[in-house]
């Protein structure tokens, strides 16, 4: 099948690139422990449905889909939904991180494949104050290949009659989405013509290829110039490392670009509640505006009287961006 065939291609290309990835310097407390540790969830649904959308949604191990965890609504619409891929914080072999606020997104009608085996979820509170929500892996375990391996079996899987999502997944209508080095290799994946926006939750790119500093997802700063398509960073104020990557990254991009500053740390607001707090709510905002065209939800980002504007709690800047 295609989208079998293009995973294993993702997973060739992954064991390769890992292969020469020296060690990261260890920042965090805790020792470094590898995603591969902890045991992929068994096949099917895991946990309850939740969100607090009109259509709560589940997590799924899918044995078509392996390598990924699958985000959906538990009793599916009638019609197709806008696809949305995640990539994790510290490009992490655990599509169960963020369970909570993927589940809340795609209880709102979307279709989300998060990078990743289903591993363990981390629970509302955590990361208690911590500047990362996993310790840092000794390597890359995900990489920005498998992104669109991903939207290659959406592909497949809504045009295959017979398929658990056959004619559910509006492949028109792509979002890359993640959080720190999960961002960065959403911002490397954009430049396929098939995404329709990205999302970057505390993070940038910040690599030269003249550098001989190696970072965690192989994404450089030239990269920048083959986006195409709308761009929004979302960050985390003076106790967010990467608040400078994204700085300079909003003013190399060309496209419509929107940057907002709240001051949530690097960590943002993921596990703040059963939601995924402040950052489910601009996600959800900026997916309804560029995948649905919704009106409203772009009020949240442009013009001077932006929603977003005019609330203390937020500092934005904005660009070539058009109602």
């Amino acid at each position: 099948m295609i989208h079998l065939r293009s995973l294993a291609l993702a997973t060739m290309v992954l064991a390769t690139q890992m292969a020469g990835v020296p060690v990261t310097a260890q920042t965090d407390d805790e020792p470094t422990v590898p995603s591969a540790t902890i045991p992929p969830k068994p096949i099917g649904i895991i946990g309850a449905p939740g969100g607090h959308g009109p259509w709560p949604a589940i997590a799924e191990s899918d044995a078509n889909l392996p390598g990924f965890t699958l985000y959906r609504p538990n009793t599916l619409p009638d019609h197709a939904l806008p696809l949305l891929i995640w990539g994790n914080g510290g490009c992490r072999d655990n599509g169960l991180i963020y369970a909570n606020f993927l589940r809340q997104i795609a209880s709102y009608g979307y279709i989300v494949v998060a990078l990743g085996y289903p591993r363990a979820e981390r629970p509302v509170g955590f990361p208690d104050g911590k500047s990362e929500p996993e310790p840092r892996p000794a390597r890359n375990e995900t990489m920005p290949d498998q992104m669109i391996a991903a939207i290659d079996w959406a592909e497949a899987e809504t045009k295959q009659f017979g398929a658990p999502l056959f004619g559910r997944i509006d492949t028109s209508r792509i979002a890359l989405m993640g959080h720190s080095c999960g961002a960065i290799q959403a911002i490397g994946a954009s430049a396929d013509q098939r995404v329709s926006t990205t999302i970057v939750f505390n993070s940038g790119v910040h690599q030269v290829r003249a550098s001989s500093e190696r970072g965690w997802a192989p994404v450089f700063l030239d990269q920048l110039d083959s986006l195409h398509a709308p761009i929004a960073f979302f960050i985390g104020g003076d106790r967010d490392y990467a608040r400078r990557d994204a700085e300079r990254n909003f003013d190399l991009v060309k496209v419509p670009t929107f940057l907002a500053n709240r001051d949530t740390g690097h960590s943002g607001t993921f596990w703040d509640d059963e939601k995924g707090g402040e950052w489910s709510r601009v996600a959800l905002a900026w997916l309804d505006w560029q995948l649905r065209g919704n009106l409203d939800a772009a009020t949240v980002f442009t013009g001077p009287d932006c929603s977003l504007c005019e609330d203390p709690g937020w500092q934005v800047r904005q660009k070539d961006l058009r109602r």
